[in-house]
């Protein structure tokens, strides 16, 4: 019998076959289809419907039963099942309560894969076919097995654990029956005894030496060069919708003509770097036909007609023969950092502008991220009008996204440095409704595709290299090497918060941990624990 089939017999046992898979949730994009629990014919559930955060890629919502075959389908499907909606009906009527809020996709991901893993080693190494037949000493063994790999995922071992008190706790609703007998009735004999007990956390701070220059390095992007991003954007915002004629030869050469005569006008450079040489200074020939044709053509030097080969080749000769250049020429900077002489930047051209912008960007995420304490996903659902007060004190307010399927609104007291930070956003984001997106978010394929949120680690690397190779012209210090991921900021900022009068009650609120009353003094204290590197 194929997996299909058997799961096509017993799928309205376990729950109706007409079953939203996301019953429990709160269904946020109704354009995305809604998985069915009985449709045999989808091996993956795209549950991209419950609205994708805007920190996670497309494939945050999918759950993949790709590979599993047999009971292994059937309970894969059954556990992700009861795992989205804890509350089902069918669970309270046959006396399945579980104390847990329905899970997100990504949780329920690893135990499908857990599942896989235990079909897997099944198959190599002689345990039971199926998880019906299973004993205590099998599970056991199974963890003992997977303790031994070189490199063992505590999750996954953890999950394998997971899964066998699942399989007794739900037997009355899984069409398989589950197993007849708790595989740790006696907490001593427990496994996994002593591995779910809090311990420190693993996120480290970020290093002092690194924490600092990074942060001077963002709130100068924020308070101080934001004024001549912004300036130059207006800039090429207004250059962009400035009407284009239509391309006429004679007019052209005329223009381009009297613009060479002129020896006042200079040519227009750009600096380009390829990954093996070094930086090059060659003509910026868009930027040059914008300047020359006051906007009505980026391609009057178009290298496929003869006209423009010969004014490429007038260029070229004017530039051998001493012609003024200048690199950039679409905006010259003005800020300049306290007690320097001179602007932080070279004039513009259009693609340092672009470049420049994205490190505004990633300077904003790190004062909110750090100075707020809030979670990547929280910082990036982060929308426009995000300013707020609560409790009379000025505040952001953003979805609570980690366990919480229905995401409600929350708020986190702000200072001053933040809320620059978001005016700049949403001066400068791209994107309709979020103060964080993609680069692309402005460009056509944004009609098509959600550009929210953008990868933070990648650009926190592009901001500190950017950062160390200007570090001359603006003036600051540079970044050392060094980790730095948003949960590390977060926790940085809970350690500093320590030193304070009632820290850790502010801590715990601005982390969200005073929620969870029972843990949140154990939490909130492993989060701003100091480390050597901090107390020298």
């Amino acid at each position: 019998m194929s997996a299909l089939s058997h799961l096509r017999g017993v799928a309205t046992a376990a729950f109706p076959a007409n079953t939203s898979v996301a019953m429990e949730h709160s269904i946020r994009r109704e354009t995305e289809p809604i998985p069915v629990f009985g449709d045999d014919s989808v091996l993956v559930w795209n549950l991209n419907c419950l609205g994708r955060p805007a920190n996670a890629n497309g494939a945050w919502g999918r759950i993949s039963f790709i590979g599993l075959e047999n009971t292994w389908l059937t309970y894969a499907k059954e556990i992700a099942m009861i795992l989205l909606n804890p509350s089902h009906p069918l669970l309270l009527n046959r006396g399945v309560f579980l104390s847990t809020p329905p899970r997100q996709p990504r949780t329920v991901r690893s135990f499908v894969k857990c599942i896989a893993i235990l079909q897997d080693l099944a198959k190599d190494n002689g345990y039971p076919a199926s998880l019906t037949w299973w004993s205590r000493d099998d599970f056991i063994n199974s963890i003992r097995h997977l303790q031994q790999v070189p490199q063992p995922s505590p999750q996954v071992i953890a999950g394998v654990g997971k899964i066998a008190a699942l399989l007794y706790v739900c037997r009355s609703v899984l069409s398989e029956g589950g197993i007849a007998q708790h595989p740790w009735p006696n907490p001593e004999n427990n496994p996994l005894r002593g591995t779910q007990r809090r311990k420190p956390l693993a996120t480290q701070p970020v290093s002092p030496e690194l924490f600092y220059p990074l942060i001077q390095a963002a709130w100068a992007y924020v308070s101080v060069f934001s004024v001549d991003i912004i300036a130059a954007g207006e800039h090429s915002a207004v250059f962009k919708e400035m009407p284009r004629q239509p391309a006429n030869t004679g007019s052209l050469d005329t223009s381009f003509d009297q613009y060479m005569d002129r020896d006042d006008e200079p040519i227009l450079l750009k600096r380009t770097r390829h990954p093996t040489q070094k930086e090059q200074e060659n003509v910026n020939w868009r930027q040059l036909s914008a300047r020359i044709t006051d906007g009505a053509t980026l391609d009057l030097f178009t290298n496929g007609n003869q006209s423009g080969r010969r004014r490429r080749d007038v260029v070229t000769q004017a530039l051998q023969s001493g012609r003024i250049s200048v690199v950039g020429g679409v905006f010259a900077p003005v800020q300049a950092l306290p007690g320097r002489d001179r602007p932080w930047h070279d004039s513009f051209d259009s693609h340092s502008a672009g470049v420049e912008s994205r490190m505004l960007r990633e300077a904003c995420y790190v004062v909110i991220a750090s100075m707020t304490m809030m979670r990547d996903s929280e910082v990036q659902e982060l929308q426009r009008g995000s300013v707020t007060t609560h409790y009379g004190v000025a505040a952001l307010k953003s979805p609570l996204i980690k366990h919480e399927p229905h995401r409600p609104l929350k708020y986190w007291w702000i200072t001053d440095p933040v809320q620059k930070a978001v005016e700049v956003l949403e001066s400068t984001s791209p994107h309709e409704t979020h103060l964080f997106s993609s680069s692309r978010a402005s460009t056509a394929r944004s009609k098509v595709a959600d550009q929210r949120g953008f990868h933070v680690t990648n650009a926190l690397q592009r901001f500190r290299k950017r950062i160390n190779e200007t570090a001359l012209s603006t003036g600051l210090s540079p970044i050392p090497a060094g980790p730095i991921t948003p949960h590390m900021l977060r926790r940085t900022m809970a350690l500093l918060t320590e030193y304070e009068h009632g820290g850790q009650i502010a801590a715990g609120l601005q982390l969200k941990h005073s929620q969870a009353t029972g843990t949140s003094n154990a939490l909130t204290a492993s989060y701003s624990r100091e480390t050597e590197r901090w107390a020298k």
